[in-house]
């Protein structure tokens, strides 16, 4: 959040030139009604490949919806709500119905939250009544998982992983839906600008802080069809390997102990392209592709993950 503040006050008197008409300024800006809802569609890809493996791909699909409740000269409020579609996955199946419900209760979210005028997010009501709902409902599920385990170390480290799940960076990632959408509202680009900045954030497992580098750039604008796409790279720039070893150790297999000097001279990068696209003339997002690619490279293995988040709105 901080970091979106900090991009939109320093773009927000700058001017976005049509590549038609250069003389252009185009302000992104929400317009849309009390009682209005608009509806979107999701699609998680997730690319797992190295140089020993074939690669492996796997998809999620899911829906969800906000409506505006209010909207006044200073503020709207606009009400989320998403239902994933976990049971896609048929392994869910195999779980117990008590663990399902719990799993299905978890995936289901709903909050309202508050943007200005402009479009620009502001905050979420009630997080912390949501974080606790979370943190309630991981703790069930850990609890059930323990249950069937009866062994001391991975008693240990359910205990300990539950530990490090942080119900509020959770909330982030639940919510990125709604800071995918609102990203660029109620700021103005000039189309040949290049914006850098920098972001801190916690990775919402094991809060490992992440410090990460990018650019911000207006890639394209069509007057004539309303339509504008925005697009942001970054690249870490912190290293966050000596907390994930840290993590590592504590549950290391003593007979396989982990080699902590190849650990810290292996190559980890994490690069993210996010595309945003809006109907200029409403303020309203049409499509954001979220893309996030991680490699590691050791001594005896190339590894790398994608993760694609496409968010597109699904037109009446």
């Amino acid at each position: 959040m901080k970091t979106r503040l900090f991009l939109i006050a320093t773009i927000l008197f700058n001017v976005c030139y049509g590549q038609s008409d250069s003389t252009k300024i185009v302000n992104l800006i929400s317009y849309i009604a009390k009682g209005e809802t608009l509806n979107y569609a999701v699609l998680k890809t997730r690319i797992d490949s190295s140089s020993t493996k074939e690669p492996k791909t796997t998809e999620e699909a899911f829906n969800f919806k906000i409506t505006v409740k209010d909207s006044t000269d200073s503020s709207y409020i606009i009400s989320y709500h998403r239902t994933a579609d976990i049971f896609a996955n048929p392994k869910l199946l195999e779980l117990p119905e008590e663990m399902q419900q719990k799993i299905f209760n978890l995936s289901t979210v709903k909050f309202d939250y508050e943007t200005n005028e402009l479009g620009t997010f502001k905050k979420i009501f009630n997080e912390d009544q949501l974080a606790d709902k979370i943190s309630s409902d991981l703790k069930e599920i850990f609890e059930m998982l323990s249950t069937e385990n009866s062994d001391e170390n991975i008693q240990k480290f359910l205990e300990d992983f539950q530990g490090s799940i942080d119900p509020k960076s959770l909330i982030a990632v639940y919510a990125q839906d709604i800071h995918a959408l609102h990203y660029a509202l109620g700021a103005s680009l000039n189309l040949q600008d290049t914006i850098s900045f920098e972001e801190e954030s916690l990775a919402p497992i094991l809060n490992v802080p992440i410090t990460m580098e990018g650019i911000y750039y207006c890639a394209e604008y069509d007057q004539e069809n309303d339509f504008i796409s925005i697009v942001q790279e970054k690249t870490v720039n912190s290293n966050f390997k000596e907390k994930i070893l840290d993590f590592a150790r504590k549950y290391e297999n003593k007979e396989k102990p982990i080699n902590e000097e190849e650990f810290k001279n292996m190559d980890m990068n994490i690069y993210i392209h996010n595309t945003h696209q809006y109907n200029s003339y409403y303020g309203v997002a049409t499509y954001v592709e979220l893309f996030k690619e991680i490699t590691v490279n050791t001594k005896n293995e190339n590894m790398k993950r994608i993760d694609i988040y496409e968010i597109s709105l699904v037109e009446d």
